[in-house]
Formats: C-alpha cells, structure tokens, sequence
C-alpha cells in the first residue's frame, strides 16, 4: 500500500480491517492546516512539530489515553519592520 498521501494533504488515522487478517488497511486522509490532530503512530508532515498529546475517540484503534498528537506547521518569521520614520 502507497503510504504516500497526493501533495496537501495528510494521513490522519489508518485502520486495519480485521476481517482481511490484516491484508488491508483504510486511511482517512485531509487536507493539510496550520493545525491538525492526527493518531499517534502516524507520520508527522516535514516542518511540523508536535506541539501537545491528547486523546480522541477517532483514534480509538490505536488506545485509549493520550492517543493523539496535536500538531502545528512552523510559524513563519515575522518579516522586519521598514525603517522609515513616522
């Protein structure tokens, strides 16, 4: 399986379905945000820091407590302010 998701976008949860003994997996993909919650496990996009853990019932499938990673796109460097005078 391609675990590549198409440009913009994340993998935020996979799900193996115990029904194909583990031949399959289901991804729930979206587009990429400032900040996103996604199952602890996944990858975390290039530039993107973990910025706190947490839980959610969307990531059940890989535990209970603190199964989640909040996390933030790198905030850009404020550009310098012009020097002309008031």
């Amino acid at each position: 399986m391609n675990r590549n998701p198409p440009e913009g976008t994340v993998i935020t949860r996979s799900v193996r379905d115990p029904g194909c003994n583990g031949e399959c997996e289901s991804d729930l993909v979206i587009p990429m945000s400032d900040r996103m919650v996604i199952c602890r496990g996944q990858s975390i996009p290039k530039g993107y820091e973990i910025e706190l853990l947490t839980s959610t019932p969307d990531c059940s499938c890989v535990g209970g407590g603190q199964n989640a990673y909040v996390i933030k796109a790198p905030i850009e460097e404020e550009k310098p302010q012009s020097n002309i005078p008031h």
